[in-house]
């Protein structure tokens, strides 16, 4: 049954309710409230309710809690979603498991040649296959990614298209080429054909590889003094042995074939411009043994000069004839002693003499005497004429 409502309350319930509500400072707890920086709004519920306290700040923060609170409510349903997904999918491998297209070891799962592992070390040829089978920017990830090139260190196999490296420390390197240059016939190559390198005009000057080895230019033991230095520059092939200090005086074998002129070889044992007195050209002393040639000696040389003269008419009973010999080219030594030998033969077999008259670094003039008294018939004079050093003494009679 509906209650009885008093529209028209007396004056003295009126003004009842209204000492009723200044006693309790309640006030409406709706319409708009103005709250300004510092002030605040509190809300007290009837009966045991819990007071709630709401100042500026808060108040002026409710828009932005709000839109958080959007914000985690959306990130939940997409976290449940992703959860329901899982799910399914774990329910469907349980699924293959059962129908037997899906194996496990040791509690992981391989699905169709798949491997499903937590980790998984790759080593051998299947490893060198994984890197093959990726592109050349997915290779450099794995080799650079997170690494410097101070403290990076690669173990095992590194595969690479291009390494561009300051420095590179290794204990053993094996390469198909090793080159200073990417042009073919500069700097220095080491491949399968050897060492090789070429000069600076694009001519190959060394060449190692085990069968057929050469190295064009000079090579030498030491950058100066004590060495043994081999040189093979334009027309002369020459090797130069020198000992202790001394730049100068040293042993020298070289060779000499220049367009248009003789061939010369030689075996010098110091430079010509330090000849001297008591200084020999070469000294061989073995202290046991024997010396052997094998070829002719040159008729003229700075050491020995060989000479023929020969007459047809013979010298009569008694008769004698002088002789001047000139030599090609004269002696040049200095500081030496020329020691001539001469012999004389007769077709007659009469004794004949020979004297020498005057001797000179370029002529050697003999006296040719008949001792016999008959006729020498034809005549042939043979000499020789050592360039010997100088000796330190000499006898006197």
């Amino acid at each position: 049954m509906p209650q009885r409502q008093n529209l028209k309350p007396a004056l003295a319930d009126t003004l009842r309710q209204l000492r009723n509500d200044v006693q309790s400072g309640a006030t409406v707890p709706h319409g708009i409230k103005t709250v300004e920086p510092g002030e605040g709004l509190q809300l007290v519920p009837p009966g045991d309710g819990a007071e709630i306290f709401w100042d500026w700040e808060t108040a002026n923060s409710v828009e932005q809690r709000i839109q958080d609170g959007t914000a985690l409510i959306d990130q939940t349903r997409a976290t449940l979603a992703q959860t329901e997904q899982t799910l399914a999918d774990a329910q469907d491998r349980i699924g293959r498991v059962a129908a037997g297209e899906i194996e496990k070891i040791d509690g992981h799962i391989i699905i169709n040649g798949t491997v499903d592992l937590p980790a998984l070390n790759v080593t051998g040829e299947m490893a060198a296959t994984v890197v093959k089978a990726l592109d050349v920017t997915a290779r450099r990830g794995i080799f650079t990614e997170g690494l410097t090139a101070q403290d990076s260190t690669l173990l095992g196999t590194t595969v690479a298209e291009v390494i561009n490296a300051g420095t590179v420390a290794t204990r053993i390197m094996t390469s198909g080429l090793l080159q200073t240059t990417t042009a073919s016939t500069r700097g220095v190559k080491i491949d399968n054909a050897g060492i090789r390198a070429w000069d600076e005009d694009g001519q190959q000057s060394v060449q190692i590889n085990g069968r057929n080895n050469y190295l064009v230019g000079e090579l030498s033991t030491a950058p100066d003094r004590q060495r043994v230095r081999l040189r093979s520059t334009g027309s002369i092939a020459a090797a130069d042995f020198f000992g202790s200090n001394n730049t100068i005086d040293h042993l020298a074998i070289w060779h000499q074939a220049d367009a248009g002129q003789d061939t010369v070889s030689k075996i010098i044992s110091h430079n010509v411009m330090a000849q001297g007195k008591g200084n020999p050209g070469m000294l061989m002393f073995p202290f046991r043994g024997e010396f052997a040639f094998t070829g002719r000696w040159a008729q003229e040389s700075d050491t020995v000069k060989f000479f023929r003269m020969d007459n047809d008419r013979g010298l009569p009973a008694g008769g004698y004839v002088d002789v001047v010999y000139t030599y090609r080219f004269a002696f040049t030594s200095q500081y030496t002693v020329l020691m001539p030998y001469l012999s004389v033969e007769t077709a007659s077999g009469r004794e004949c003499i020979a004297m020498i008259m005057q001797l000179t670094y370029s002529t050697i003039k003999v006296r040719i005497v008949n001792k016999s008294a008959g006729d020498t018939g034809s005549l042939k004079v043979r000499g020789v004429v050592f360039n010997v050093n100088e000796g330190l003494y000499s006898n006197y009679f």
